[in-house]
């Protein structure tokens, strides 16, 4: 029987420390603001990339992302957050207005800078992203500007976490005492060893050749990359979605798996914009694609609440993009990397091979588990 010992331990993390609303708001708005910060901070580095690779970037630009689109959610955001941090910073200072109504105003005008956000996000411009994504498996050094943001915004999460919650980090991570290192590892390899059997078994069924691809010359690079940052890029993404607001929403929503759902939802929508996404839309497949990161997110949190920690999420997650990143690509893929093999794209089959794939890793998993969390939770 799956207990819920390991995952109740684990949102508990979330009841020390400042919990105040305005504490996980204010971390959610600040992790977002240095997500800004990160994309100008590694705008430079990656136009240089591309100018590199092709002189002649500018005139296949597609003008939304030379601004050409609407700019006024990115100028709302910006005056709406240079505004709240006025009113937040000078509040002791605004003469007969209360300390509560100057943080109530800086407060409005945050979330009035998240309601830009969300517009910004929106008209996230399809063209745009696959003019960058063109050059990716072009330029090691696009690669690796794109994967820099996520350390940038982890860290910033992090610094949201020690100042505003006043908690450790390893709160946010995991229930045990220290990050379970191992358990992490022993994560990857399951999941590798799961991939690589289902590829093989696909491959030699004739359901989806493999064509091998390895071209030295060009893929030595991007796999030092790879090695490096997807690791840092999943455990951001797995940070923010299975640890921080997973433990966020626990605390007004009693019932985990309808928090799962949420975030597993939230999961999928951030990966609207990417080149698979598209090509299931123009096959008549778009929510099939879509449902495969829907599924890999609510699998990810299953194995939170196996682990009552992140450790395995995190581990799983970054052997995936590993593994697509540097073993098997596949047609219009969000990572289209110099890797050793290739594969057509079947949203359908794809979608079934998640799940059947994932389903496996849980079990592995849940056998394999410490039921530590479980006896101290209770005793």
């Amino acid at each position: 029987m799956l207990s819920s010992a390991p995952i109740k331990a684990y949102f508990a993390k979330a009841d020390t420390g400042q919990n105040h609303p305005a504490a996980w708001f204010g971390v959610i708005w600040f992790t977002i603001l240095i997500w800004m910060v990160a994309q100008l901070i590694v705008g430079f580095p990656m136009l240089m990339g591309i100018a590199l690779v092709d002189s002649d970037w500018i005139s296949k630009m597609p003008s939304s992302a030379m601004g050409g689109g609407s700019s006024w959610p990115v100028t709302g955001y910006l005056l709406f957050t240079v505004a709240a941090l006025i009113i937040y910073f000078a509040r002791d200072n605004m003469g007969s207005l209360s300390q509560r109504s100057t943080i109530t105003a800086a407060i409005t005008m945050a979330v009035l800078s998240l309601v830009c956000f969300g517009f910004m996000m929106q008209s996230n411009d399809a063209e745009a992203n696959a003019f960058l994504l063109g050059y990716i498996g072009k330029s090691p050094l696009v690669y690796l500007s794109l994967l820099l943001v996520f350390p940038i915004v982890c860290a910033g999460l992090f610094i949201g976490q020690r100042v505003l919650h006043k908690r450790s980090i390893v709160s946010m991570l995991t229930a045990a005492d220290k990050f379970r290192w191992k358990r992490m590892l022993f994560s990857m390899f399951v999941f590798w060893a799961i991939a690589g059997g289902i590829s093989f078994v696909m491959h030699i069924t004739g359901n989806n050749k493999a064509d091998f691809v390895f071209d030295a010359s060009r893929f030595w690079p991007f796999f030092v990359v790879s090695l490096l940052f997807i690791p840092l890029q999943s455990a951001t993404e797995e940070t923010v979605l299975r640890g921080y607001l997973n433990q966020g929403l626990a605390r007004i929503i009693k019932n985990p798996w309808i928090v799962f759902f949420i975030t597993s939802a939230g999961f999928a929508a951030l990966h609207l914009g990417n080149p698979e996404i598209a090509k299931g839309a123009e096959q008549g497949t778009k929510w099939m694609t879509l449902s495969a990161y829907f599924f890999f997110g609510f699998f990810a949190c299953i194995l939170t609440y196996i682990d009552g920690g992140l450790e395995t999420a995190i581990g799983v997650h970054a052997a995936n993009n590993l593994f697509a990143a540097v073993m098997m690509g596949y047609d219009h893929s969000a990572l289209p990397t110099p890797t050793v093999f290739r594969v057509g794209f079947n949203s359908s089959l794809d979608t079934l091979v998640t799940i059947s794939g994932l389903s496996l890793v849980c079990i592995v998993m849940y056998l394999t588990r410490d039921k530590t969390l479980e006896r101290s939770y209770f005793n």
